[in-house]
């Protein structure tokens, strides 16, 4: 076992190799340097939590179990699980520069965000991937099973999030750009449910799942959603590109919400019933010219009254009559204008 007693580094010379066997407690900080492989053979803080964990150097990193510190966990090579695993910062942040790889599962819990800079699952794919609070992502993530983001997800780059055996993705808060104006493109591909829980603001969205549940939808590009069931509103759906919408298995399309707005072609794909009739539903007011709205309604009359009063003034001064005759004969149309 080593149990720090001050910050200390590892810095191992011409790409050799650096092996904790046992356990690694303490609170101060550690940074494994080397070009060579970074083995973590047992526990890291889990008798006193570590201050923090740095590897670099360029070689790689091979995790065979939990690591719990109190600030940042820094994996700045290539990461490589050999256990099912759960990675813990108290107050700090948990950074992936490099790759992450390895058929296992893995949970995140940061105190202050996750960020995933490299490719997660692209040579081995994890079993199932877990983050809990704010996730800054700008890669890939692949996973066999379920992928799960607790807090909100950051945009950083373009991102493309799949579950190979049909695990659901879930996002349990909002997912937002990291500039004013979305820059990055998410795109999310599942044979089972994909689920947002909160809002999303990006530039483009592609979604191809079993299952769709989505919220408000606010992309400065275009939109894709295509499932194997109904796709049914829970926000509106604000798209300045074209939008594409797909149900399979007869599965039906309904875009109701009143927020929508969509500033491009939009196109249907469903497995419409080839017998009976068809019908389009669409809304019709009783008096399409009359605001229900009594506010609106009454500076619409307003707006047409002083249309009407400046054309019989206009009218007068053009014709230079010096006496004005209205003649009543009771029917609305003059009764209109002897009150204007």
């Amino acid at each position: 076992p080593v149990n720090l007693t001050e910050n200390t580094s590892w810095v191992a010379p011409a790409g050799e190799d650096v092996r904790f066997g046992s356990t690694v407690d303490g609170g101060y900080n550690m940074r494994v340097d080397t070009s060579g492989t970074k083995t973590f053979s047992a526990v890291v803080g889990g008798t006193s939590a570590v201050g923090s964990l740095i590897t670099s150097g360029g070689g790689r990193t091979v995790l065979n179990a939990n690591v719990d510190t109190l600030g940042l966990q820094w994996y700045g090579d290539a990461l490589a699980l050999g256990g099912n695993m759960t990675l813990t910062s108290s107050l700090g942040d948990i950074v992936f520069e490099s790759t992450v790889d390895g058929a296992q599962s893995l949970n995140v819990n940061a105190g202050g965000s996750t960020r995933i800079v490299g490719n997660v699952g692209a040579t081995s794919a994890l079993s199932s991937l877990s983050v809990g609070g704010v996730t800054v992502l700008g890669a890939n993530v692949y996973t066999m099973g379920s992928q799960s983001y607790g807090g909100t997800v950051v945009l950083a780059g373009n991102a493309a999030l799949s579950s190979l055996g049909g695990g659901n993705i879930t996002f349990g808060s909002a997912i937002q750009d990291s500039g004013p104006i979305p820059r990055y493109d998410l795109g999310l591909s599942t044979t089972g449910r994909v689920q947002f829980d909160g809002d999303v603001n990006a530039r483009n969205l592609s979604v191809q799942a079993g299952q769709f549940l989505g919220r408000s939808m606010t992309l400065s590009g275009n939109l894709s959603i295509s499932t194997a069931q109904a796709i049914v509103q829970a926000g509106p759906y604000s798209v300045n590109g074209t939008s594409s919408f797909s149900a399979a298995n007869a599965g039906s399309i309904t875009l109701t919400n009143a927020g929508n707005h969509f500033g491009g072609t939009v196109s249907f794909n469903s497995a419409f019933p080839n017998t009976g009739r068809l019908l389009c539903h669409r809304f019709h007011d009783r008096f399409p010219y009359v605001p229900s709205d009594p506010a609106l309604r009454d500076r619409r009359c307003y707006e047409a009254y002083n249309i009407q009063v400046q054309g019989i003034v206009r009218r007068l001064q053009s014709s230079r009559v010096s006496k004005l005759v209205i003649g009543i004969s009771g029917g609305l149309d003059l009764t209109h204008t002897l009150i204007v």
